[in-house]
């Protein structure tokens, strides 16, 4: 409690005083903090739900909260805000019927990380939203790269075993080659992965620096190798390519030597290294996919959910599904497989349309900003919202830090003017004339 305390102050301090460094501030939270969890129960005593465990969303919606006292948040980014609250507000009063305590946490945690993400991002001027974030995943992601590669390298320490024998975290290991699926300081791999894709894709943006981006590009690519999420692979290709199309072509060249580099490495370590051997066999499961267990598992609760969800108009519950239903029991979508159905499911196909048509406005949004702007940092954000968009059929990305960073990205697109000044800009570089005692004036 007394460690929450401190962080969740420190850190709305630091955001009330400057939202750039405050942003950072609250990425590096989610990012650290489950690990931070992991010591202290060593240390002391494990707990199932502890404040840390809440201090992430609570330091999200504070933020967020700073912002609608104080700033005139752009009326797109409002508008998706209310959207995203209503289409969970939707949800409430069955998940609430059915199970009050998992219904208010999974509400909470949706609104405040994505509702929460989308307004801080919609506040900040223009393109800083993405500046921030890549300047965390330029800091912070190779720290947590080099985390996992201990991991695997050196084995568990003892605060993640002993976190792992508490929690009775099943998906560790890979079925049938036994290899250890690394999630550094965060809860899972699947958690993990996508920030090493950003990280890779990241490395893009740096390749006229050719000696740190491939260093930061191999760190992350072997780190991600090892937390063997395939839809993480998948969805990385996605994100490069829409990196390609975003920057006209200009990139192709890199996104090639990245790809053909990657293949060659882990073919000629193949024969000497364990860890190469799992990613090989990783790799064949793909081509494989009818006949391997876990993707006819995602296939057959795809086709018993869907019907189900599609006729009932408001949903089966906040709650009812992803992971803030591990609270609630055994319920037909516990695992958060896929981040559409889990949606779908809670809140039903009316609360669904209203967060897919933030969706779909903000990335008809960054395409007209990508035309406006063709720089990079634009492109790489880009990218990183058709990561999501194809992550979100195997992943519940809606929640936690993912929910967050999604967010993040929904409010730099809808914020940011297209074709025009951005106001705040403006606001910020201008003060009001004032009157001095003596008749003079002061700008």
């Amino acid at each position: 409690m007394a460690c929450a305390i401190a962080l969740l102050v420190a850190v709305l301090a630091v955001y009330a005083s400057d939202r750039r460094r405050g942003l950072f501030a609250l990425l590096a939270l989610w990012f650290v903090v489950p690990g931070v969890r992991r010591v202290l129960g060593y240390t002391t005593v494990q707990l199932a739900n502890d404040p840390l465990s809440l201090l992430p969303f609570v330091a999200t919606a504070g933020a967020a909260l700073i912002e609608l006292t104080r700033a005139r948040i752009p009326r797109p980014g409002l508008l998706a805000a209310t959207a995203i609250g209503v289409a969970f507000a939707i949800g409430l009063p069955l998940g609430f019927a059915e199970a009050p305590l998992p219904a208010m946490f999974a509400f909470g945690a949706y609104v405040s990380g994505l509702g929460g993400g989308l307004l801080l991002g919609a506040t900040l001027p223009r393109d800083e939203p993405i500046r921030v974030l890549f300047r965390a995943v330029l800091v912070l992601v190779p720290l947590i790269a080099l985390y996992a590669l201990w991991q695997r390298i050196a084995g568990l320490p003892r605060w993640d075993q002993a976190w792992l024998d508490f929690s009775g975290f099943w998906s560790i290991i890979v079925e049938r080659e036994g290899a250890l699926r690394v999630f550094s300081t965060l809860n899972s791999p699947g958690t993990l992965a996508p920030l090493l894709a950003f990280g890779l894709l990241a490395a893009l943006v740096l390749r006229r620096r050719p000696t740190f981006a491939l260093a930061f590009a191999a760190l992350c690519g072997v780190a991600l190798a090892l937390t063997y999420v395939r839809s993480a692979w998948l969805a990385l290709i996605a994100g490069a390519l829409a990196f390609v199309v975003a920057t006209r072509g200009r990139a192709l060249p890199a996104v090639a030597g990245f790809a053909i580099t990657a293949v060659a490495v882990t073919a000629l370590l193949s024969p000497v290294s364990p860890a190469a051997r799992e990613v090989v066999a990783r790799v064949h499961t793909i081509s494989a996919a009818s006949s391997d267990r876990s993707v006819n598992e995602r296939r057959q609760t795809l086709v018993e959910q869907l019907p189900a969800s599609l006729t009932k108009p408001l949903g089966h519950g906040v709650g009812s599904a992803g992971e803030p239903s591990r609270l609630r029991g055994e319920t037909p979508l516990r695992a958060p497989d896929n981040g559409y159905l889990s949606l779908l499911y809670q809140l039903g196909p009316i609360g669904f349309g209203l967060v897919a048509m933030v969706l779909a406005a903000a990335a008809g949004r960054a395409s007209r900003l990508l035309r406006e702007d063709e720089g990079e940092l634009r492109a790489w954000a880009f990218a990183l919202l058709a990561y999501y968009l194809v992550q979100l059929t195997a992943q519940d990305t809606f929640y936690g830090v993912h929910g967050v960073i999604l967010g993040l990205l929904l409010g730099w697109a809808l914020g940011s003017p297209v074709g025009g000044v951005d106001r705040r800009l403006a606001r910020a570089a201008t003060v009001d004339r004032r009157t001095l005692a003596d008749g003079s004036r002061l700008r």
